[in-house]
């Protein structure tokens, strides 16, 4: 069912337990990490960038087999949209959904105009690097690698999108995510870059010892970098095998 209303670009601003508990001049301290990330509805029922679904009310995700409410309001002159958040709590542990909270930003239809989008250059020869050959297990996300503190987290492990890597020689790589595990067409890899061809980002990757283990940080680039040419952040994986 068609929704004129939802049609167009939408930038996440909050995250909130009720609709009653936003306030557009007070942002809270919660933040969940997958929804950084530009979110732009189409007119076919479909989520630019995503495996995400949409009808009039609902957002649907046919991976977790979820659907979210969604309720839209207009606040202080800026429209806004609340949609269920089915995260782990959600699916694990029975717990009620809190809120996404995102302003509206354009009503484009991007069905027809093609979203802009950055592209990196990643046609690099492949370079050996024995240090990143092995299992890596993601454990945190952080803005800078300085900013990561191994005996503290920022994020839930429940609420990381990409999960791990299985780094092989000769550029192979297994990326398991959230919704999906084992995908070896996603990514490869050269001396400091993992490389992306269905998304045309080089990605930088630095290697350090903390505290007696071994940590990747890998950066993130999706939707707010390739679409809102942001600055990425830093997924932190640890080295277990």
């Amino acid at each position: 069912m068609d929704d004129p209303q939802l049609i167009g670009k939408w930038q996440s601003v909050d995250f909130v337990q009720r609709i009653d508990a936003f306030n557009p001049d007070a942002k809270s301290a919660i933040e969940v990490t997958d929804l950084k990330e530009m979110r732009i509805f189409l007119k076919d029922g479909k989520i630019y960038g995503t495996n995400l679904l949409w009808t009039k009310g609902v957002i649907i995700d046919p991976i977790q087999k979820t659907s979210s409410k969604y309720e839209i309001k207009d606040i202080n002159g800026s429209t806004y949209l609340f949609y269920e958040w089915k995260s782990g709590d959600y699916a694990l542990r029975g717990m009620k959904p809190w809120l996404c909270v995102l302003k509206k930003v354009d009503s484009s239809d991007y069905t027809i105009v093609e979203a802009p989008r950055k592209e990196d250059r990643i046609d690099y020869p492949f370079v050996a690097d024995p240090q990143v050959l092995g299992r890596w297990e993601s454990v945190d996300v952080a803005i800078k690698p300085e900013d990561f503190n191994p005996g503290t987290t920022n994020y839930p492990a429940s609420d990381l999108h990409l999960k791990g890597l299985n780094i092989s020689e000769n550029g192979s790589i297994s990326a398991s995510f959230k919704d999906r595990a084992n995908e070896s067409d996603t990514y490869t890899w050269t001396k400091g870059f993992v490389l992306c061809e269905r998304n045309k980002t080089a990605s930088q990757y630095i290697i350090r010892e903390i505290d007696g283990s071994t940590y990747m940080f890998f950066q993130w680039k999706g939707g707010d970098y390739v679409l809102r040419n942001m600055e990425p952040h830093y997924y932190i994986l640890k080295k277990v095998d």
